[in-house]
């Protein structure tokens, strides 16, 4: 009686390697659509954040290159010429490069007039301030454009001799203020 109990459903059957696989298998179909859905939010992701941080590294060197005109290290023949200044061996170079970008900028005179004031006569010149950065592996290029007012002013000359005093700039030289 027992031993027509124990075989009465028959005998007691184990999973075979061939069915494994094959659950594995289905398992794998089934799961790898969702896995690629989120490698590509994580490419996304990764390609938003590398446009971000070169926004982002555009607007510091507007701030640089406003610094540069500011302290007079950008001479007006410099912005009259338009040439256009690679980006490679300044300070930003290199973190463009690490986010995959390469980048240049242009100066460009867009407008000119004159002014007097106080006894002095100045120019002023609205700058356009053009900086380019671009995707190496698409090769696509974003421009950035801004315009900032220049104004030079004529060297002061000393009151008690007639001549310039030797803490201002030579007659040669462009002292560039912001308005």
């Amino acid at each position: 009686l027992r031993y027509m109990k124990k075989f009465a459903h028959g005998p007691k059957r184990h999973f075979q390697l061939l069915e494994v696989m094959i659950a594995m298998l289905l398992i794998v179909i089934c799961v790898a659509p969702a896995l690629h859905i989120y490698t590509n939010l994580y490419k996304q992701e990764t390609q938003t954040a590398q446009r971000y941080e070169a926004d982002h590294l555009a607007r510091l060197l507007y701030v640089t290159i406003i610094e540069s005109l500011y302290h007079n290290e950008i001479s007006l023949d410099e912005i009259q010429s338009g040439i256009e200044t690679s980006l490679d061996h300044s300070k930003y170079g290199a973190e463009l490069k690490k986010i995959g970008y390469r980048g240049w900028y242009c100066l460009a005179k867009v407008k000119e007039k004159k002014v007097k004031s106080a006894k002095v006569q100045e120019l002023r010149y609205l700058v356009a301030i053009t900086i380019y950065l671009e995707n190496i592996r698409s090769k696509i290029v974003k421009q950035y454009d801004y315009f900032q007012m220049v104004a030079t002013l004529p060297p002061i000359k000393s009151q008690v001799s007639g001549q310039q005093s030797s803490d201002v700039i030579d007659d040669d030289e462009d002292l560039t203020q912001y308005t």
